[in-house]
């Protein structure tokens, strides 16, 4: 059984994307913390303040500062 057969109605459709992408078996295509810390399911608990500590990189890019949703070890 898949997990989308699984989840779904149980589970927003950003929840099951961010499982999902945590899960994969291949871990080149598996979510990297980074990845799933910018992943939309986190939208409405992110402080819009800290999306201005984006910068635009060399090629236009934008990077986004995660330090704000990591906790200090």
């Amino acid at each position: 059984e898949t997990l989308e057969k699984k989840y779904t109605g149980k589970l927003s459709r950003n929840a099951l994307s961010l499982m999902q992408g945590l899960l994969k078996m291949d871990p080149a295509e598996r979510f990297t913390g980074e990845q799933a810390l910018a992943h939309p399911y986190f939208d409405d608990i992110r402080d819009p303040a800290d999306l201005l500590n984006q910068v635009a990189g060399p090629t236009g890019e934008h990077e986004i500062d995660l330090s704000a949703f990591i906790a200090p070890a």
